[in-house]
């Protein structure tokens, strides 16, 4: 079965490095729950930055794809056409990874240096607009303790829009 298109990536990746994932984005939550209330803001706007500046596991992926391919046809061009055999290693594992949402690198991304999603970073951003205030019909003092981190994040995913019942 082929999964949805905001979860193959999770749903390929072992559940220790999907929970790392997680546990790394509610520390971050939880730090800026205990930041004093009248640095929270700034704190917000600085985490809001690092998360528009940050590349999701797509993004990485496909720059390490084209730099591989770029680099296998040059050296299939000028030093042995077996380099070219590369060239379709990758290719056939973009289309894996498009279908299934796993290729090689997968587990080395998300498992060893904690590679997001869009769907991941994007949660993380909600959560934030959240505690911003920027939602009227959430108040973000519902989020006052540490502890509501998990709450905030639960609140703030985005999986949630997927029609799970419709398949």
């Amino acid at each position: 079965m082929i999964p949805q298109t905001s979860e193959r990536v999770e749903s390929a990746t072992s559940s220790c490095s999907n929970k790392k994932i997680y546990n790394a984005t509610i520390e971050r939550l939880s730090k800026i729950l205990q930041t004093p209330s009248d640095q929270r803001s700034f704190a917000i706007e600085d985490r809001l930055k690092e998360l528009n500046k940050e590349w999701d596991m797509e993004r990485l992926l496909e720059f390490n794809a084209s730099t591989l391919l770029v680099v296998s046809i040059v050296l299939g061009y000028f030093h042995c056409q077996c380099w070219l055999l590369l060239s379709f290693a990758i290719a056939a594992f973009l289309w894996q990874h498009a279908v299934q949402g796993w290729c090689p690198p997968v587990p080395i991304f998300r498992g060893i240096i904690g590679q997001r999603t869009s769907v991941e970073i994007l949660s993380e951003k909600v959560a934030l607009k959240i505690l911003r205030g920027d939602y009227q019909s959430i108040n973000p003092k519902t989020f006052e303790q540490e502890q509501n981190a998990k709450q905030l994040l639960a609140l703030a995913d985005l999986h949630c829009f997927n029609d799970r019942k419709s398949e």
